[in-house]
């Protein structure tokens, strides 16, 4: 975002992506772990999302609960479905 013509605002807009609050939570979470870094998200289904995204590639395979919640089960079949991952629950 632009003060004016050619100058940046310095500082947050308190979007999602960052905000003061956020950013003292993650290092407040990063310290208590003994970790550089900590992320937080508005979600349990963003968290899973960043972290699926992350450790799994096109063509794998997941194993789920037969009574996994609907939200997980959808970003599974149908978003990382779409991406070349395939889930199914365990018998």
């Amino acid at each position: 975002m632009q003060d004016g013509i050619g100058g940046l605002r310095e500082g947050y807009e308190y979007a999602r992506s960052a905000n003061p609050t956020r950013t003292g939570l993650q290092e407040l979470l990063a310290s208590l772990e003994k970790g550089k870094h900590a992320f937080s998200f508005a979600s349990g289904l963003a968290a899973e999302d960043t972290l699926l995204r992350a450790i799994t590639r096109p063509g794998d395979r997941i194993v789920l609960s037969d009574d996994v919640y609907g939200g997980t089960y959808r970003l599974l079949t149908r978003v990382l479905g779409d991406w070349g991952s395939s889930s199914r629950p365990s018998t």
